[in-house]
């Protein structure tokens, strides 16, 4: 065999190798790829169940598979720990050793996997997480900010009478299985109002979930009680709910203010200035890009 070609093996096996290992430079958050503990994300076979391309929002993971369930506050001690806030009912389930989170830099567009080794929680909502790679406290700091994301797909166990928030929103709204049967919905959900964002921590327990509802073939919404006595039944598998709205409910409506995406901005013209062009413009205390360039208005 050719000793040049042995040569070329053996030096694309170890940077192989070197790929697969879960390291830490810079930035740059350890990986599981390479690790058997973890399977890492697949594409679903079922072609339907994956994203369409005019839904994702490239800076935005809920549009492509990811639920914000925290934030890294910062690192605690000299050994690695990083103290976690964390918003979810499964708090404890989301941060199990053995876990896979999802975590992302401000200035980055797709979270990345990282495994979670150990964990213990401290005070309300906040945890203390040992994180696989992040051997010190220099490299814990650089996670400072992150933002914790859970795979959607990646469920805990849940009692019958109990919902994930993304599994109510985008369910139609029937006055009874008639009106089902017939496919008559009066409304759609849009969104789910938690008890944390209706009253103070001590209070949560005594407070129940509101459902935001759009009227069906108008741009007003109204919010219901999610309590048996008026979302009778919750059928994911047909994706309805059946509710019976005390009198007047529905005419306590209000409207949404409509929110735009901006998926990219490109300016009419720009001019690429000359030294003394910029030092000139400068003087006159207008707004340059980082490279030189000067958008200007046609």
């Amino acid at each position: 065999m050719d000793p040049l070609q042995v040569a070329i093996d053996g030096v694309q096996k170890q940077a192989k190798k070197l790929e697969d290992e879960v390291t830490v430079t810079g930035t740059t958050i350890p990986t599981v790829q390479g690790s058997n503990a973890v399977d890492v994300a697949k594409k679903p076979t079922n072609s339907g169940s994956w994203f369409s391309s005019r839904s994702v929002v490239p800076a935005d993971p809920s549009t492509f598979g990811y639920t914000e369930i925290g934030r890294i506050i910062g690192p605690h001690g000299i050994k690695g720990e990083v103290k976690m806030e964390i918003s979810s009912d499964f708090a404890d389930y989301r941060v199990k050793s053995g876990g896979v989170l999802y975590l992302k830099k401000p200035t980055r567009r797709s979270p990345r996997p990282v495994v979670v080794l150990a964990s213990r929680k401290v005070d309300g909502n906040q945890y203390l997480v040992t994180l696989q790679g992040i051997r010190n406290r220099l490299l814990a700091e650089k996670l400072t900010r992150y933002v914790v994301f859970a795979k959607r797909d990646d469920r805990p166990q849940l009692d019958d009478d109990e919902y994930l928030l993304n599994d109510l929103v985008g369910l139609k709204c029937y006055l009874s299985l008639d009106d089902l049967s017939a496919k008559r919905h009066f409304a759609k959900v849009e969104g789910v109002v938690p008890p944390d964002e209706l009253v103070d921590p001590p209070l949560r327990s005594k407070m129940h979930s509101l459902l935001e509802v759009r009227l069906r073939n108008t741009t007003q919404h109204c919010l219901v009680p999610f309590v048996p006595a008026i979302v009778v039944d919750v059928l994911l598998d047909q994706a309805a709910l059946i509710i019976e709205p005390p009198e007047g409910l529905l005419s306590f409506t209000y409207e949404v203010d409509t929110k735009v995406t901006i998926r990219g901005y490109l300016p009419s013209r720009v001019t690429w200035l000359s030294d003394a062009e910029r030092e000139r413009l400068m003087r006159n205390s207008v707004q340059l890009f980082a490279d030189g360039g000067v958008v200007v208005d046609e």
